[in-house]
């Protein structure tokens, strides 16, 4: 595929982001995700989080009520291919730190 300026674009070079969610009360990290827009990433998150149907969901919600909502950061910026094992890297880090993660699956 080819951008507007015709350089081509190489899917093995395609990168996407490690993303956590802090919680803007404790400063914990409470979720590890991956997303290649993450503006439209917390979107998600703060609109699926009425349904309340997971731990993160739950958490956001109980934000929300509070008039609050979770901070996002990006922690690393990474090729595609690699994000699955980066993810579980992070989700291991804070764990192993103590954080409180509402991620369900390991990765």
């Amino acid at each position: 595929a080819m951008d507007k300026a015709g350089i081509k674009h190489d899917p093995r070079n395609a990168r996407t982001n490690i993303y956590v969610l802090v919680d803007p009360n404790t400063q914990d990290v409470r979720y590890v995700g991956k997303a290649d827009d993450v503006d439209r990433r917390l979107r998600d998150h703060l609109g699926h989080c009425k349904d309340r149907g997971t731990h993160c969901q739950r958490w956001i919600a109980k934000l929300k009520d509070a008039g609050q909502v979770p901070v996002l950061v990006i922690v690393e910026n990474v090729a595609v291919p690699e994000w699955p094992e980066r993810e579980r890297h992070w989700i291991s880090h804070f764990e192993s730190l103590g954080h409180p993660l509402t991620n369900t699956a390991p990765g």
